[in-house]
């Protein structure tokens, strides 16, 4: 089962030739409109990627859009060289088969092992 999120990765075309296209702040504010032209909220920069960024959709909001509509609108942009719409990723422990136990009856209030 899939479990459908809001929030949404996007990498930003941009050629490392020119300055101000590879510029940090150009890159930073290209994304924020962006963002603000599709309805979705931003919230920075990746990591210290250049270039990639995370917005996040309202989609209670009266004027938001579907999934499907916002993936067809950073789709179409020119300026948006990828995208996509993240999914939690879920991690089990491992089951051991055996108890362990200690015999030091102060083990459970020991927090820093």
């Amino acid at each position: 089962n899939k479990v459908n999120t809001k929030w949404w990765a996007i990498q930003l075309k941009h050629d490392i030739n020119q300055d101000q296209s590879t510029s940090a702040t150009y890159l930073d504010e290209l994304a924020m409109d962006i963002a603000k032209q599709h309805l979705l909220e931003y919230y920075g920069r990746i990591g210290e990627m250049v270039g990639y960024y995370l917005f996040y959709s309202h989609s209670h909001s009266p004027s938001g859009y579907s999934q499907s509509q916002i993936n067809q609108k950073l789709n179409d942009h020119p300026l948006i060289q990828w995208h996509q719409l993240q999914e939690p990723l879920y991690r089990h422990k491992r089951q051991h088969k055996k108890s362990i136990t200690f015999p030091d009856p102060l083990y459970a209030d020991q927090w820093h092992l």
